[in-house]
C-alpha cells in the first residue's frame, strides 16, 4: 500500500532537486523570452524607427528619376517654313539663275515627344514647412508613449510572474503538509498495531488510521497535480516548456515589508499624460494647414532625342515652389475642432484614471494588511491545533479517548497548517499587487 507513496516522494524530491529555485532568475528569463513582451518592445522599435523617419523629411532628398516617351498622334504645332522661305528662295534662283535655293516643305511637330529620353537627378530641401516639424514632435512623443506600453507590459509580466511563483510555491509546501500529515498517521498505524498486539487497542483503530493513509495519500496526489497546473503557468509565461520543474524555494519564510509610502509613477499615467501632448501637437498640425509651405529644387541631368548625347544633352534646371492654402471647404477647421475635442476627451480619462489608480492602491492596501493579519491569526490557530492533537494522542495512549477524537484533531492541524500556507502565500500575493498598485519597481 505504501510502496507508491514512497516512489512519488522520490519522484518529487528528484523533480525539485533539478528545478530553478530563484524568483528573480524567472523574472529575468521571462522579460528576456515572454512572447507578450518581445511584441511590447518591437512596437517601441517601430515606433522609433517612425521618428526617424520623420525626422528625415525635413532633411535635404536626392531622386535619381530618368524617363523616356514614345509618341504618336495627338496635337501638332505647325510651323509654316515653306511658306515663308519659298517665295524668297524663288526670287534667288531667279536672279543667280540656278537651283541652288531648294524648295522646302512647311514642318509639323508633335507636341508629345517622340524617342525622347530625361534622365536626371532632382534635389529637394523644404525651406519653410510647419507641418514637418510638427509630424517629428508627434512621432518623438508616440516614441516615448510606446516606451510607456513597454514599461506597462513589463511591471504587468513581473506581476504576473511573481504571483504564478509564489502559486507554485504555495502548492509545492501543501505538498509538505500533506507528507507530515502522512508522517504522523503511519506513526499512529504503528502505536494502534502495538496496542491491539498487547490486547489494549481495538482492530478497527487500525482500520481507521489505514483509512486515514488512504485519503491523505489521495489528497496528496492532487495536491501535486495542483502544484503542477501551477508550474505550467509560470513556465508558459517564461516561455518554457509546460512540464519543467519547478523547486520549493525554502528561502521564503517571513512575511513582505508594507512601504510606508505610496509611489504614484504610474505608467499608464505617463501615457495618457503623452497622449495629451500628442493631441496638442495633433492640433498645431491642423492649424498648420493654412501656413505657406516653401520648397527648392534643383535638377541634374541630360536629355535629347534617340538617345544620342551631344553638347546639348546636359543641363541644369533649378526653381522655387510655394504652396499656400486658400480654401478647403472647411477641411482644416473640422480637423482642428476633431484635435481639440480629442484632448478635452483625453484630459478627462486622465481625472478619471488618477481616481482609478489612488483607489485601486488604497485597496491593494487594505487586502494586504487583512491578509496579513489573517496569516498571523492563522499562525495562532495553528499552534493550537497542533497542541490539541498531542493532548488527544496522549490520551488515547492512555486510554481515556477512543481514535476517532486523535483523527479529527489530526486532521483539523493538517488543514490549519493548510489554511496557513495558503494566507502566507496569498499575503505574497496581495503585496505584488500593492506595489503594482502603487508603482513601486517591480
Amino acid at each position: 500500500m505504501y510502496k507508491p507513496l514512497i516512489i512519488l516522494w522520490s519522484l518529487l524530491a528528484i523533480w525539485e532537486l533539478n528545478a530553478q529555485t530563484s524568483l528573480p532568475e524567472y523574472i529575468e528569463k521571462g522579460l528576456s523570452q515572454n512572447s507578450g513582451f518581445q511584441q511590447a518592445s518591437l512596437v517601441t522599435s517601430a515606433a522609433a524607427a517612425a521618428q526617424q523617419a520623420a525626422t528625415a523629411q525635413g532633411s535635404i532628398r536626392l531622386d535619381f528619376q530618368p524617363s523616356y516617351t514614345v509618341a504618336a498622334g495627338g496635337r501638332t504645332i505647325d510651323i509654316p517654313i515653306g511658306d515663308i522661305v519659298n517665295p524668297v528662295y524663288s526670287t534667288l534662283n531667279t536672279l543667280t539663275g540656278s537651283e541652288q535655293f531648294p524648295q522646302l516643305d512647311n514642318v509639323s511637330e508633335l507636341l508629345n515627344p517622340n524617342n525622347f529620353y530625361d534622365v536626371k537627378v532632382r534635389a529637394t530641401y523644404p525651406v519653410l514647412n510647419k507641418a514637418i516639424g510638427i509630424n517629428e514632435d508627434i512621432k518623438t512623443l508616440q516614441t516615448e508613449l510606446a516606451r510607456d506600453g513597454e514599461e506597462l507590459a513589463r511591471q504587468r509580466l513581473v506581476a504576473d510572474i511573481s504571483v504564478a511563483y509564489y502559486d507554485c510555491q504555495m502548492a509545492l509546501r501543501a505538498i509538505d503538509v500533506y507528507r507530515d500529515a502522512q508522517v504522523l498517521i503511519q506513526e499512529n498505524i504503528r502505536v494502534n498495531r502495538s496496542l491491539v498486539k498487547r490486547g489494549a487497542g481495538l482492530p478497527t483503530s487500525v482500520l481507521a488510521a489505514e483509512s486515514d493513509s488512504v485519503l491523505v495519500a489521495a489528497e496528496l496526489v492532487n495536491a501535486q497535480l495542483r502544484a503542477e497546473a501551477a508550474a505550467a503557468r509560470l513556465n508558459v509565461l517564461t516561455n518554457q516548456s509546460m512540464t519543467a520543474p519547478v523547486a520549493k524555494d525554502e528561502t521564503i519564510t517571513t512575511l513582505p515589508r508594507m512601504a510606508a509610502s505610496i509611489n504614484a509613477a504610474r505608467p499608464e499615467l505617463a501615457q495618457l499624460n503623452r497622449l495629451l501632448a500628442i493631441n496638442q501637437k495633433q492640433v498645431e498640425l491642423a492649424q498648420s494647414g493654412g501656413k505657406p509651405q516653401l520648397n527648392v529644387f534643383a535638377d541634374v541631368g541630360a536629355q535629347g532625342f534617340d538617345f544620342q548625347i551631344d553638347g546639348q544633352a546636359p543641363y541644369v534646371l533649378a526653381g522655387v515652389s510655394l504652396n499656400l492654402n486658400l480654401f478647403d471647404g472647411g477641411q482644416r477647421k473640422a480637423s482642428v475642432q476633431e484635435a481639440q475635442l480629442r484632448q478635452a476627451a483625453t484630459e478627462a480619462q486622465r481625472t478619471y484614471l488618477v481616481q482609478q489608480l489612488s483607489l485601486e492602491a488604497f485597496a491593494a492596501w487594505q487586502t494586504c494588511t487583512a491578509s496579513i493579519n489573517t496569516y498571523t491569526a492563522l499562525t495562532t490557530d495553528v499552534n493550537i491545533k497542533q497542541r490539541q492533537y498531542q493532548d488527544q494522542l496522549g490520551r488515547y495512549r492512555a486510554g481515556t479517548v477512543n481514535y476517532i477524537a486523535v483523527q479529527e484533531a489530526r486532521n483539523a492541524w493538517t488543514q490549519a497548517q493548510l489554511a496557513q500556507n495558503i494566507a502566507f502565500f496569498q499575503t505574497w500575493k496581495d503585496w505584488v499587487m500593492w506595489e503594482r498598485a502603487a508603482g513601486a519597481e517591480g
